[in-house]
């Protein structure tokens, strides 16, 4: 009863701020499309609330009340967080049902927001939300990183959510291309299924099945939009999939193996973390007259005349390796090292794949590919070097 009180007062309060917020917009009138901005504001706002509750129990607001010699003035708050408590132990109690409705309504959600072309702010904001409710649908008191960092509950979460919509969005850019999601999607798929069942005793009987049930969904997903796309999935269909890959990946960190989600995901991370560094660095005054280029490898190497085989199969590779290396992670002793070899072989990876992308269907020399490699970091040390120069001869005529 008290689960269905606390869904009825999401409900109500979210509506009473989306009522507000229609409001201000038809006084200031605008346009009817803004509107999509309260229906997500809203719920959104509310959901934030209830999250404090969860971090501020009974116990707080009675230390709170204590301090400050107050008579219970705040009767609602205790309730509401007495409410939300109870609908998370429903949630920890029966974790396949949190599996399968989370994904459902993140597509439903996705799919509202693609057909009315809601702003990337709202969908970033929708993407929040669901990773929110997914990191909240496992085991209280769960530090998901503890054995890479010693940080606090609430900051290793929140590092986590971060995580889960850093992801997801790399993954909604990576389905322009065609072909690439389904691919990635496809061998972490089977990478996942692979990796639970050694770690069977480890996490529920019920999740190891599931890993089961992402490889054979990435395997329909793979016979549908494998290049050339037969069916173009939209992030209705790309943003569920993904979420519950992290759901399932996340069961890693039980068994104490959290570095094996970075190692699924390297690629994507490494590949989307260098777009972001060369968008920062492009803004910068100093630097942005080199102009790095902010696409990722695979469109870059597409644009220079690479086939879209050669270059997903040269990702595949290294998507495997990083699988691999996931098996051996278990030996705490080698995790640090691990995590510093394959950032390195990432890193090489990165570069001699973007060289052999100017040769097209020429098969370069080891020589050839080194003269490129040092050639171009030459070019780039020789650009910055210019141009400090360049601004310490201005600063003297000045």
């Amino acid at each position: 009863m008290i689960l269905l009180y606390s869904v009825m007062a999401i409900v109500a309060f979210s509506a009473c701020l989306s009522i507000i917020l229609i409001k201000k917009y038809n006084k200031e009138g605008q346009n009817i499309k803004n509107l999509e901005s309260g229906f997500i504001i809203a719920p959104s706002l509310s959901f934030g609330f209830l999250i404090t509750f969860l971090f501020l129990p009974a116990t707080t607001w009675d230390k709170f009340l204590e301090k400050y010699k107050l008579t219970n003035p705040l009767p609602v708050i205790k309730y509401l967080n007495a409410c939300f408590t109870d609908w998370l132990s429903f949630l920890h109690e029966y974790q396949l049902i949190a599996f399968i409705l989370m994904p459902v309504a993140y597509g439903y959600t996705c799919y509202f927001a693609d057909k009315n072309n809601y702003s990337k702010i709202n969908k970033i904001m929708i993407d929040f939300v669901f990773a929110t409710l997914m990191v909240l649908s496992l085991p209280y008191n769960t530090y998901f990183l503890k054995n890479l960092f010693s940080l606090p509950l609430w900051l290793d979460n929140l590092l986590i959510i971060l995580l889960c919509v850093f992801l997801v969005n790399a993954f909604k850019k990576e389905n322009d291309f065609d072909g690439f999601s389904s691919m990635f999607v496809t061998i972490m798929g089977l990478g996942v299924c692979a990796l639970m069942l050694p770690l069977h005793r480890h996490v529920n009987n019920g999740v190891t099945y599931l890993g089961i049930v992402v490889a054979f969904t990435s395997l329909v997903f793979f016979a549908l939009n494998s290049y050339p796309a037969k069916i173009k999935m939209s992030n209705s269909g790309v943003c569920p999939l993904i979420l519950s890959f992290i759901w399932v990946c996340l069961q890693f960190s039980f068994a104490g193996k959290e570095l094996v989600i970075f190692c699924i995901f390297a690629y994507i991370i490494f590949e989307n973390i260098v777009s972001l560094i060369k968008m920062l660095l492009n803004k910068i005054p100093l630097i942005k007259k080199i102009e790095f280029n902010p696409k990722p490898y695979y469109i870059v190497a597409n644009e220079r005349g690479q086939t879209k085989d050669k270059i997903i199969t040269y990702i595949v590779k290294w998507n495997i390796l990083m699988i691999m290396i996931a098996f051996y992670t278990s030996s705490p002793n080698i995790k640090k090292f691990l995590s510093y070899i394959t950032f390195c072989l990432i890193f090489v990876s990165y570069w001699i794949s973007f060289n052999l992308s100017k040769y097209g269907e020429k098969e370069p020399s080891i020589k050839e590919i080194t003269t490129d490699v040092s050639a171009e970091f030459k070019r780039s040390f020789h650009e910055f070097k210019e141009l400090i120069k360049n601004r310490k001869n201005k600063n003297d005529e000045k």
